[in-house]
């Protein structure tokens, strides 16, 4: 993980590069294609989370992190940090997109 946000420019300049997958996915989309794909992949998990009954949020699996260690891990934990990681694609689709629109 980086220890540091990065600029537009960077992140202008990777994005076709790494990961290849998403630039592939994402190439000659609009802007308002890319916003509505991101919103079409988010209203499908939310027709898989928002009938979860209480206990459904409490479900563990136990996951290997990133450094190795196996942790349990809940829906909520995961629905709590897709969310943020959202919103930081969110700024960034925004940040992206009026970089562009200056050109």
């Amino acid at each position: 993980m980086p220890s540091r946000g990065l600029t537009v420019d960077e992140v202008m300049a990777i994005l076709p590069e790494t990961p290849r997958r998403i630039a592939a996915l994402t190439d000659g989309l609009t802007e308002t294609e890319l916003r509505a794909s991101f919103q079409n992949q988010r209203a499908e998990l939310l027709t898989v989370l928002e009938p979860l009954p209480p206990d459904g949020w409490d479900r563990v699996a136990m996951v290997t992190g990133s450094d190795g260690e196996i942790e349990p891990r809940t829906t909520l934990y995961y629905a709590d940090w897709l969310a943020d990681h959202e919103r930081e694609h969110w700024t960034h689709l925004d940040d992206i997109a009026a970089a562009v629109r200056g050109r």
